[in-house]
């Protein structure tokens, strides 16, 4: 993963700011996307004596997460939309001055409208799958990030109320068996 990014940076020249601009509005989308779950984490802590409030704070929490969710993606999109194009163009420019310089009899034997079509195609593709993949990657490392420290915070508050429901779980168990 870090590999391919750092090989698509090699390349960028000067779109490698942008790039990292746009993950960092990922990143941050990311984030605002797992907080979902902390509004459905304030809800679970506060189960047993739920009021509006606790459940305003909750959609609140919810509410800001989307909005945020929406405000980092379209910032992503802005900075990101074009900085494929943008690495790839000189390397589409350098392709088509070797293919002006090839002998003319290599093109005599081989089509060369399918030599364009196929070196047009697989560029496209790496424009549109480099900044597909920096997007997938960074957003799958943040989400998981962010859901293992949330995951840490609800473990610990769950925790005392496990060893309760084991405990009575365990008696239940205890108490069929001796009455067999």
């Amino acid at each position: 993963m870090l590999e391919m990014i750092r090989r698509i940076f090699k390349i960028a020249g000067r779109s490698r700011q942008k790039i990292i601009v746009g993950i960092t509005f990922n990143i941050l989308k990311s984030f605002f996307n797992g907080f979902m779950m902390f509004g459905v984490f304030w809800i679970l802590l506060h189960l047993e004596n739920l009021t509006p409030t606790i459940i305003l704070q909750a959609f609140g929490v919810v509410l800001g997460s989307v909005i945020g969710r929406f405000f980092f993606r379209w910032m992503y999109d802005r900075t990101m939309s074009g900085s494929g194009y943008d690495i790839f163009r000189d390397y589409r420019l350098e392709i088509g001055e070797r293919l002006k310089q090839a002998p003319m009899g290599y093109f005599s034997e081989q089509n060369l409208g399918t030599i364009q079509a196929m070196l047009t195609t697989t560029i496209a593709d790496l424009e549109g799958y480099s900044m597909l993949a920096i997007e997938q990657m960074t957003s799958g490392v943040a989400m998981a990030v962010l859901m293992s420290v949330m995951m840490f915070f609800f473990s610990r508050s769950v925790e005392p109320n496990m060893r309760e429901a084991d405990t009575s779980t365990s008696s239940i168990i205890v108490s069929s068996r001796s009455s067999s």
